[in-house]
């Protein structure tokens, strides 16, 4: 496959997350062929994008529009993450989301934190359930669909259900991976 993710800062996002995302994601991702760069510079929101009343970004917008700054699709994905909350037209809020084209994931890293749910912040485990979320939904833009095994790909509905799922692909998403990765 021989790939690149893209990390792309939806408005303010702090470099040193990504910068860890980046060193995470590039350890699990290698063996896969995957390579890890960060966009230099940071992706804006736009007015219709944010929802005033639900405080909300809408997360397919901001998806349609990240879409367009792929030139070329072939190999390339691209991983955008905003540290605001996003919401989808099914859902009241998401961790992330993936389009249907397969070359673009977005992850919301707001209600990632300990201190939404008004608990201790732990860095460490911020960073994997941030590393968890990406993976999550870059195995989407790679083919793989939610999976029942104790999976990275395994559905989040809560924070409690992504902190019991591995930062690890399944066996079965592993060689669908490796399989992917050899065309």
């Amino acid at each position: 496959m021989k790939s690149v993710v893209y990390l792309q800062k939806i408005g303010e996002v702090n470099s040193s997350i990504i910068i860890r995302l980046k060193k995470n994601m590039h350890w699990l991702l290698k063996k896969y062929g995957i390579r890890v760069e960060i966009l230099p510079e940071s992706f804006k929101t736009q007015k219709n994008e944010y929802i005033d009343v639900e405080r909300q970004f809408n997360g397919e917008l901001i998806l349609r529009r990240l879409e367009k700054t792929i030139k070329s699709k072939e190999n390339k994905k691209i991983l955008g993450i905003i540290d605001g909350d996003i919401k989808g037209t099914r859902k009241i809020h998401l961790f992330g989301l993936t389009n249907l084209k397969g070359s673009c994931a977005l992850i919301s890293i707001y209600r990632l934190r300990g201190s939404f749910y008004n608990k201790e912040e732990d860095i460490s485990l911020f960073d994997l359930r941030v590393l968890k979320e990406a993976l999550h939904e870059l195995g989407h833009t790679l083919g793989l669909r939610h999976c029942t095994n104790n999976c990275v790909m395994k559905y989040s509905k809560s924070l409690k259900e992504v902190d019991e799922k591995p930062e690890e692909f399944c066996l079965a998403c592993h060689y669908m991976l490796k399989k992917l990765s050899k065309n």
